[in-house]
């Protein structure tokens, strides 16, 4: 066997890996378009439907405020299913949440407190 064959064997061998990857990434990107296809792609922020609020109860149940085609619902989400809880006629008032803190800055804070 001479280096020529040697050389054309691991090319032929290259292209196939290659190629194979690519069929792999196709499939994977594929599946991906499929699911979002088949979800009805994700409306954000925006469509007939909102959530206002959210509060876990434990970890498997929620009760949640929604805004679903002008309607205004307080739900019980579980196991067990989605129930309504009440219907109320104008959007409720919500308490304005706390402005957030930055990552880096409670990071400082944890760090000031343990060097302490």
């Amino acid at each position: 066997m001479d280096a020529g064959q040697i050389a054309d064997g691991s090319a032929a061998t290259a292209l196939r890996t290659f190629l194979s990857l690519l069929v792999v990434v196709a499939l994977i990107l594929g599946t991906a378009w499929g699911v979002r296809r088949l979800r009805g792609g994700s409306v954000v922020g925006g469509g007939w439907f909102r959530v206002r609020a959210s509060h876990a109860l434990s970890p498997r149940e929620r009760v949640v405020l929604v805004d679903a085609a002008g309607a205004h619902l307080l739900l019980s989400v579980g196991p067990q299913g989605v129930r309504v809880l009440h219907t109320y006629d104008d959007p409720p008032a919500l308490p304005e949440s706390a402005p957030s803190v930055p990552f880096a800055e409670r990071m400082a804070r944890l760090r000031q407190g343990s060097a302490q």
